[in-house]
């Protein structure tokens, strides 16, 4: 049978997608999981808390948040297992017009060089993310590694793409380097870098803190841009001003 997408309705749904999410950061393993999901020791159940406190801290944001849409795509011959997902960020209005609110802190960080680091990488987030049009973003994608290549990441890629066009809006991206493939193919472009790493002088670098930067760089990723509709060729100089890409 083939794969079939759903929108997520409900916190049940949500630990077999983290669990999709655990194992497709770690193959390859990604320098962005420890910003949200940290390890923090050796313990048997070191691993298992840093998910579930995760899992816990996106479901309660999504939640909360009418603009947040998570996506999942099943197998229904593997009794409807889910083999990717994927969060959308619809914004019909300008989604800072009450005020950029404030950046939050990385609480489940132990206070220390680990947190500071982690808070210098979110506020370079936030300030790359103060889009103030409307705007759909692709927040995040996965697919578990045994289930690449069978078509999951384009079903999820045409729900969004697909109701930014109904809404006429223009849509972002934070790409990494395996995902770049799927988004061009989906009339995205490259429109510049995005370099979140936090970044201060040797003098400041504590032997904990170069132990965070070697952890978790480079944090940089390709922002990438689709006019409305994908129509390109309509698509003037202004559509891609550096203020649209955050800076």
């Amino acid at each position: 049978m083939p794969l079939e997408l759903h929108e997520v309705t409900s916190a049940s749904e949500f630990p077999e997608i983290m669990a999709c999410y655990w194992a497709a950061s770690r193959n390859p393993r990604s320098k962005f999981t420890p910003l949200f999901a940290p390890v923090l020791d050796s313990g048997p159940t070191s691993s298992d808390d840093a998910l579930k406190g995760f899992m816990a801290r996106s479901w309660f944001a999504h939640s909360l948040d009418p603009s947040s849409h998570w996506i999942k795509v099943v197998d229904p011959d593997q009794d409807n297992k889910v083999i990717a997902a994927a969060k959308w960020m619809i914004y019909p209005k300008d989604p800072f017009a009450k005020g950029i609110p404030p950046t939050p802190s990385a609480f489940w960080w132990p206070d220390g060089e680990g947190r500071r680091y982690v808070n210098m990488v979110f506020e370079n987030i936030t300030k790359l993310r103060v889009r103030r049009q409307p705007h759909a973003l692709l927040h995040g994608s996965m697919t578990h590694p045994d289930h690449r290549r069978r078509g999951a990441g384009n079903l999820l890629m045409d729900w969004g793409t697909r109701k930014a066009d109904e809404l006429g809006l223009e849509s972002f991206i934070e790409a990494s380097d395996m995902g770049r493939w799927l988004y061009v193919h989906h009339e995205f472009r490259i429109m510049g870098e995005g370099d979140i790493q936090p970044y201060i002088s040797e003098e400041e670098k504590s032997e904990e803190w170069k132990r965070y930067e070697e952890m978790m760089s480079p944090l940089k990723f390709a922002i990438m841009w689709r006019p409305v509709k994908g129509k390109w060729e309509s698509a003037g100089r202004e559509s891609v001003a550096g203020s649209r890409l955050g800076e």
